[in-house]
């Protein structure tokens, strides 16, 4: 049976590492990650931009080399929801931020359903940005939240929100893969 050499690259986990900012910032290090998959023979030409660049240079160029028969890799790239349904779970997991958080609009709870989702997920980049959409473009108003406080009225007191609850639907994030996530 011959050797088959896989490496499974969670090319978002990457970008996220390399360049913590804008959809330009992630397409550039796609690029660089790109650069250095398929070019591990001409790596000397390939100049990374940081530690993180090189440390993943090396490990690539590394597993490669670590093959015992050079003409066999498999290489999976996988990117949010691709190996394992996570988009389900990222739902579930706002929704429980949003419970823990009490928010509530005109005195209704804040909880975004399977459909609602589908649309936010397919049109809004990012998890910040879309609690920012829903607030300002769906609801018109942001909610009251832990107990009646009021809705924040200033830009910094909505940022602060929306940094708050994306913190914390990352940690259920978390806890709901490590519990229900199946591959597909």
């Amino acid at each position: 049976v011959p050797y088959l050499h896989i490496l499974c690259i969670d090319t978002f986990e990457i970008c996220t590492h390399i360049f913590k900012s804008d959809k330009n910032s992630i397409m550039k290090s796609i690029s660089v990650f790109i650069a250095a998959m398929f070019a591990p023979y001409c790596i000397e030409s390939f100049s990374p931009c940081s530690p993180f660049q090189q440390n993943l240079r090396h490990t690539i160029v590394s597993s490669f080399q670590a093959s015992p028969k050079a003409d066999s890799y498999g290489l999976l790239f996988d990117c949010d929801g691709v190996i394992i349904e996570t988009e389900e779970l990222h739902r579930l997991a706002y929704n429980a931020a949003f419970r823990e958080f009490n928010l509530r609009i005109e005195n209704e709870p804040v909880e975004w359903t399977v459909a609602y989702y589908d649309i936010l997920q397919n049109t809004v980049g990012g998890g910040k940005n879309k609690m920012f959409f829903h607030f300002r473009n769906t609801t018109g108003t942001f909610p009251k939240y832990e107990d009646d406080k009021p809705a924040p009225s200033t830009p910094e007191e909505e940022q602060d929100l929306v940094d708050r609850l994306q913190s914390r639907k990352t940690d259920l994030y978390k806890e709901l893969i490590a519990e229900k996530a199946q591959a597909r």
